[in-house]
């Protein structure tokens, strides 16, 4: 399975695959017609979080990491979505406001075994709704270029905590989950 996943990412295709978390919309982050494919399917234009398997990774796609990043991103016993002011080496269409990006490590499942055979970044984004299968909507399910099959068994978690980190160590929770 997770061969053929791979490939199809290669492909530029879009996956609605299981992550860390959620159900997530999945493609190469550094390829601006699958980000794009993504944003046409879910109808938004970005920006989109991009998950990393490594905190190795964060200076490859941070311009600027800060201190404060390592211990955050290493420590985070929870799923944890950091905003970084300027992201680079991904598809313009994942950044936010003046180039800022959103990363998570995800450390396990599917999309872990992906990322450490494919070595590239991928977008992950809610499909809509909580994430949760039923909540998906239809148009979602059909424009993918393929739907993982395991609906019945996967059990949706809560989505991560995202913090805004400023690159002298100011933060700011965006979204705070007890």
């Amino acid at each position: 399975m997770i061969p053929d996943l791979i490939a199809r990412i290669k492909k530029g295709e879009v996956l609605l695959i299981p992550s860390d978390t959620t159900w997530a919309l999945v493609c190469n982050a550094t390829n601006d017609k699958a980000v794009a494919s993504l944003g046409a399917i879910k109808k938004e234009a970005g920006p989109f979080v991009i998950a990393l398997p490594h905190s190795d990774w964060l200076s490859t796609y941070v311009k600027e990491v800060p201190d404060l990043a390592w211990q955050l991103v290493d420590f985070a016993t929870e799923p944890l979505t950091v905003i970084y002011s300027k992201g680079k080496n991904v598809s313009p269409q994942c950044l936010g406001n003046e180039g800022s990006i959103a990363l998570r490590v995800i450390r396990e499942g599917v999309l872990y075994q992906i990322m450490q055979k494919l070595q590239q970044p991928l977008v992950v984004s809610l499909p809509g709704g909580n994430g949760q299968w039923a909540d998906i909507p239809d148009h979602v399910k059909k424009g993918v270029d393929f739907v993982y099959p395991d609906q019945e068994t996967f059990k949706s978690k809560k989505p991560s905590t995202i913090l805004q980190l400023g690159t002298h160590g100011e933060f700011q929770f965006i979204r705070k989950l007890s």
